[in-house]
């Protein structure tokens, strides 16, 4: 991999190590000062060789806002992000540990990806009274413990039923990412893994 290659590359790495989120070109270009048309044609070799992913977003009555993944056309309207194997190779190279659920994040997965979770969770919630659960949401009620320096917790989740009638809860990776690390290890307790590896 040439300068170039290499440059843009650690570019979009620390960028996705910061942000979890897809890249507008133009930000690579502008923060790199290079040319759009260098960029784009950088960004296609890197895609070819399978270091980057290129999405370009595809409005229409149909589909609007919709990703597509297609050859890049102009600067303003492309979007990328490091493959998932070099998101991966940098974060077990770097032998961090930001919890179960950030780590993923680190490695690559999509922070909407949802995972599944036995109810009892919540029950762990409520016997703490400096938490609120709703019907869709975890709170801390934020005032005393924000003084006392403790981490406020929001967790977004709706309910869903399993083809066995179980019911489970459903909860995107960003809010569980956004967790302190030991309470990322709590849910991982509570996690119905056998629905994630099937994608249920």
């Amino acid at each position: 991999m040439d300068f170039q290659h290499q440059r843009i590359l650690d570019y979009l790495v620390g960028y996705w190590q910061e942000q979890f989120n897809l890249i507008p070109a133009l930000t690579v270009a502008e923060s790199l000062e290079i040319s759009e048309t260098e960029v784009l044609k950088l960004l296609g070799d890197m895609a070819q060789e399978g270091l980057v992913e290129i999405y370009q977003p595809r409005v229409g009555l149909a589909d609007p806002g919709v990703l597509d993944r297609s050859v890049p056309q102009t600067l303003r309207s492309t979007y990328v992000l490091p493959s998932q194997s070099i998101l991966k190779a940098r974060f077990d190279k770097a032998k961090q540990d930001f919890g179960a659920y950030k780590n993923l994040l680190y490695q690559g997965i999509n922070q909407d990806e949802l995972f599944r979770f036995r109810p009892a969770i919540l029950d762990l919630y409520r016997q703490n009274p400096d938490i609120e659960v709703n019907p869709d949401l975890i709170v801390t009620r934020r005032a005393r413990l924000i003084k006392e320096g403790v981490h406020p917790v929001y967790v977004r989740y709706r309910w869903a039923t399993g083809i066995s009638g179980d019911r489970y809860i459903i909860v995107n990776l960003w809010d569980l990412a956004e967790l302190s690390q030991e309470e990322q290890a709590l849910w991982t307790h509570h996690e119905i893994r056998e629905l994630r590896e099937t994608g249920a």
